[in-house]
């Protein structure tokens, strides 16, 4: 049972791009670097002097998302070739850093339906957010209401889920927690960057053997890893590392994701456009144990998606599209158009193979049905096949729109809490 746990101390998030590692938050600013020279700062990157071009790459490391189109302006512009690798290491950077900690967002409901804050929260980031599938419907009197202007999206998202819990799983999916159920949603945990690590519960039980006998004491720690659905994680590599010590020094769990009990197949299984994963620790019990976790940490790498490459395509004429090692294929298409009208398709994707023998991981594809008039007919992030049929208002030409990203970017994302009371 937990009883009123702390978060308490630090969080890290951290970018790694061509060898370099920069901070995520905040690592070069977000200003707009009004006043900075440019022509004398690209001057300083082709000096001849070694002193006077580092002391310009550092004064490079500090231009900020604020100042990612001028940069770009600026690539555009410069002849020399070694000042043009440098501002494009930058801006790769930034964009890694963009891709790993999403801008704020405004959201504005009253009196909203669960069905009708996916649709606010989809509008506020541009990425779909749906209610769970087989979510339980929540009683008419259950809505939200929230006025946010700015806000990280779990800023905004844990805002909504104290009024009534909100759960955050794969897809992304919202679902409604009944009362009851033990659990509060997604309330409270620590932020990095797009990231979201939540402590769900401890618990501590006794199990009985076939003959009856009472089993050892056996302790166990639950939490997740969501992310913003702007945010999208294509692999996860396995140096992922959790511990976790009571307030006497005992440590109660050490270890790899890959090797600790409960491990990372779930996460392997969503390596390509997963946004929760769900962790399940069991701890060691000593024998002279503490009464609270005095420190749980834990420490990875992930790989997300970054930039975009896009197909825009005729729905009734669309056979099929390939991004990166991914097709998509749409077929048993049928359009009516009218007040009455209706769109139907089947959707589904396959993996190419590796080409020249190298190994390529899918890139999690996002697609929309939109038509003439600018209406959503339908989106989804997920990749097995599926039959949609959509009756209302429709207008030709309705136009199928695939997205995914154009590359992969490294980030080390780590967590740490303190004072979590045991069972």
């Amino acid at each position: 049972m937990r009883r009123g746990w702390r978060w308490i101390g630090m969080v890290m998030g951290v970018v790694l791009v061509g060898g370099a590692v920069m901070a995520a938050q905040g690592g070069g600013g977000s200003g707009d670097g009004r006043g900075r020279d440019w022509e004398g700062l690209l001057g300083r990157l082709a000096s001849e002097d070694f002193a006077v071009r580092e002391g310009a790459t550092r004064e490079l490391d500090q231009v900020g998302r604020g100042e990612f189109e001028t940069l770009k302006n600026w690539i555009a512009r410069t002849r020399d070739e070694e000042v043009k690798v440098r501002l494009f290491q930058r801006q790769e950077t930034l964009e890694v850093e963009m891709a790993f900690d999403p801008p704020a967002i405004s959201v504005k409901v009253e009196n909203a339906t669960l069905e009708e804050v996916c649709r606010a929260l989809s509008g506020a980031t541009g990425s779909p957010v749906n209610v769970a599938r087989g979510s339980v419907v929540p009683p008419v009197g259950v809505r939200w209401t929230l006025d946010a202007k700015e806000k990280p999206f779990w800023e905004v998202f844990t805002a909504l889920s104290a009024q009534h819990p909100l759960m955050y799983g794969v897809g992304p999916g919202v679902a409604w927690e009944e009362s009851g159920t033990g659990s509060n949603g997604i309330r409270r945990g620590q932020q990095v960057g797009g990231f979201f690590v939540a402590c769900d519960r401890a618990l501590r039980s006794r199990g009985l053997s076939e003959t009856g006998a009472v089993q050892s004491e056996q302790l166990v720690l639950t939490y997740r890893i969501v992310t913003d659905p702007r945010v999208q994680v294509v692999w996860h590599t396995q140096e992922f590392r959790e511990r976790v010590e009571d307030e006497k020094g005992n440590v109660l769990f050490d270890g790899s994701l890959d090797k600790a009990p409960g491990s990372m197949e779930a996460m392997k299984a969503e390596k390509a456009g997963g946004h929760a994963y769900f962790r399940v620790l069991d701890l060691k019990v000593p024998k002279n144990g503490g009464k609270k976790i005095a420190a749980f940490t834990g420490e990875g790498r992930f790989g997300i998606g970054v930039g975009e490459q896009r197909v825009e395509k005729d729905l009734e004429k669309f056979v099929d599209a390939v991004l990166g090692t991914t097709r998509v294929r749409i077929r048993e298409v049928t359009v009516e158009e009218g007040e009455k009208g209706m769109v139907s398709l089947t959707y589904g994707m396959e993996e190419l193979p590796a080409v020249q023998g190298k190994t390529a991981l899918p890139l999690p594809v996002t697609a929309r049905v939109v038509d003439g008039a600018g209406r959503e007919i339908w989106y989804t992030r997920e990749p097995w096949e599926q039959k949609k049929v959509y009756r209302g208002a429709v207008t030709r030409p309705v136009k199928v729109v695939l997205t995914a990203p154009l590359r992969v970017g490294e980030v080390k994302m780590g967590f740490a809490f303190k004072d979590l009371e045991l069972p």
